[in-house]
């Protein structure tokens, strides 16, 4: 008697678990809105396209991380933004210009730097920001943005944001920082010699 009731115990289990897993909905993969599925790769590292999101309606913006890392905790990513908009790359780094003039009253690790293409037609905005708790310093932040306005294929008109983000956290972050001074002409150069991505927007849901 027991043995036949553990038997159709086990037997219900067993089913249970299968329907259980049968309905578990698979891990839903970003939506790829401007034709940047990826992989991109950029020094030497391999990023994988982690979020997509439109917060605006002429805004497209996708991170990509390397395989192991995590969006909340990230150590490098790159992003690829579209805004559709008439204004020129120069006023687009000069809105994010005055931001980090502000910044720079309260952070005191906080600079930036803009270097143009040699044709005049491109920036590269790259500054670093910082934060700090009683110990410290706790994280610092680099970023690198490459402005570049192209036509679309329905001829719209776009900023193409294409930027690299490098962090450091806590006992990391002044290592991190330090190696930022000496990569960072090698970063620059990087980002200006590599070949921008082919951006077309899918709007469909």
């Amino acid at each position: 008697m027991y043995h036949k009731l553990h038997y159709k115990m086990k037997t219900f289990w067993l089913f249970f678990s299968f329907l259980s897993f049968s309905f578990t909905p698979l891990q839903q993969l970003p939506k790829d809105r401007i034709g940047v599925s990826g992989p991109i790769h950029f020094q030497n590292t391999v990023f994988l396209l982690a979020k997509s999101y439109k917060p605006d309606e002429n805004t497209y913006i996708q991170q990509y991380i390397p395989e192991n890392e995590l969006l909340n905790k990230f150590n490098q990513m790159m992003t690829v933004q579209v805004v559709v908009t008439n204004t020129s790359i120069h006023d687009a780094a000069t809105t994010k210009i005055n931001e980090l003039i502000i910044r720079k009253q309260t952070d005191n690790l906080c600079n930036y730097t803009l270097s143009p293409s040699q044709d005049g037609r491109q920036l590269v905005l790259d500054y670093v920001i910082s934060t700090e708790n009683k110990m410290g310093l706790s994280q610092i932040e680099f970023n690198m943005y490459r402005y570049v306005k192209i036509t679309l294929q329905n001829k719209r008109k776009v900023i193409l944001l294409y930027s690299y983000t490098r962090r450091g956290y806590g006992t990391q972050a002044e290592s991190v920082f330090r190696k930022l001074a000496i990569d960072h002409g090698f970063l620059i150069n990087d980002m200006m010699q590599t070949n921008m991505p082919q951006i077309f927007i899918n709007d469909q849901k």
